[in-house]
């Protein structure tokens, strides 16, 4: 499967990282930060850096004051050899970003933005269209099925698209739904990833979910539910009880990815629900008081394996560009992953038995 850029073709055969960057407006990296982390994410293995504006920081921000920020960042990591895209929904920043150097184009809004098609159709850009994350669905009909509406939601963008004269192989799709949804719709999603594979077009998914609560991209709501059950120690002892058997101590925090994710479509129960939240959310302490910090100890650790099942997870349901702040850590498991897989040849039998 091959992305077409600007200027080149990018092959994508197996999964590539996308080191995200948010940048504050009332708190920018300097140039040798913003460099450093650029040089970090690329020695541990990441293909694209995504630089993104953290909303609602500054409630005076314009989009010109948005764009110079982009602009000057890109501007600073020109001799940066990863391909840079850009988190905005704007067409006069689009085509601003692009001039100083962005190849892709991650749109939140999948290009529903005044001119936004046309923008992008002349910049010539590749895009990541992003579902719908303001649409609801009713949860207490059984008979909604999310991945249906999503699909629903991309043939329609994908037509307008090919409409405006952006051809079908500069686009990528994000299908992830809102995380204003339960946490049983968005397993039901990360259960059926391989579906959105008919499009034909790469997939891009991000990992975790909520970083951190300064985020460039939309935050959740509070979540009742995923609140309730959000550890995996004291809720699922069978899954540390399987990372124990594969990797034989007790306090093993690894889960295999079948572990990790469950592709029920009728119902969710509390290991799956624990799983969800560990991805989808950091808990960071409010202060700096004995139980947040037992908390932030406690949890962590978890979520740092489960990030890592769910992403070599999404890697085998297809997905091709997974953005994340965690570079390091993911490079590691798929470069590992692809070590055992290249590793284990199938027994054959010998020209001896062969011939009995």
């Amino acid at each position: 499967m091959n992305l077409h850029l600007k200027n080149r073709v990018l092959e994508l055969d197996s999964t590539t990282i996308m080191g995200k960057v948010d940048l504050d407006p009332l708190a920018p990296l300097s140039a040798e930060e913003l460099k450093d982390l650029a040089c970090e994410y690329e020695e541990s293995g990441a293909t694209f850096i995504e630089l993104g504006v953290i909303s609602g920081r500054d409630p005076n921000l314009t989009s010109e004051d948005e764009a110079l920020l982009l602009t000057t960042a890109l501007e600073q990591l020109h001799d940066c050899q990863l391909i840079k895209a850009v988190f905005t929904s704007d067409p006069q920043i689009m085509a601003k970003v692009v001039e100083v150097g962005a190849e892709i184009i991650i749109d939140p809004l999948a290009l529903r933005a005044p001119q936004a098609l046309e923008t992008v159709a002349k910049l010539g850009c590749a895009v990541c269209l992003i579902y719908d994350q303001e649409r609801l669905f009713d949860e207490q009909d059984e008979s909604i099925d999310p991945c249906a509406a999503v699909a629903e939601f991309f043939y329609e963008r994908i037509d307008a698209c090919l409409n405006a004269k952006i051809p079908r192989n500069r686009l990528v799709l994000d299908p992830m739904i809102s995380l204003t949804t339960s946490v049983e719709f968005r397993l039901k999603m990360l259960g059926r990833l391989k579906t959105f594979n008919s499009f034909g077009l790469p997939l891009s998914v991000v990992l975790p979910r909520v970083d951190s609560e300064h985020s460039a991209h939309p935050t959740a709501a509070y979540d009742d539910y995923a609140e309730e059950h959000y550890t995996i120690t004291d809720l699922c002892p069978e899954m540390k009880a399987q990372a124990a058997d594969v990797t034989g101590s007790a306090d093993a925090t690894l889960v295999s990815p079948s572990a990790a994710i469950s592709t029920s479509t009728s119902s969710i129960d509390a290991s799956s629900a624990a799983v969800a939240t560990a991805v989808e959310s950091e808990l960071e302490p409010e202060d700096d008081s004995e139980d947040s910090s037992e908390n932030l100890t406690m949890i962590q650790p978890h979520n740092a394996a489960v990030v890592t099942a769910v992403a070599l997870y999404a890697e085998q349901q297809g997905v091709r560009i997974i953005r994340t702040r965690r570079v390091y850590d993911l490079a590691l498991a798929f470069d590992t992953w692809h070590a055992l897989h290249r590793s284990a040849r199938p027994f054959k039998l010998s020209r001896a038995i062969g011939t009995t």
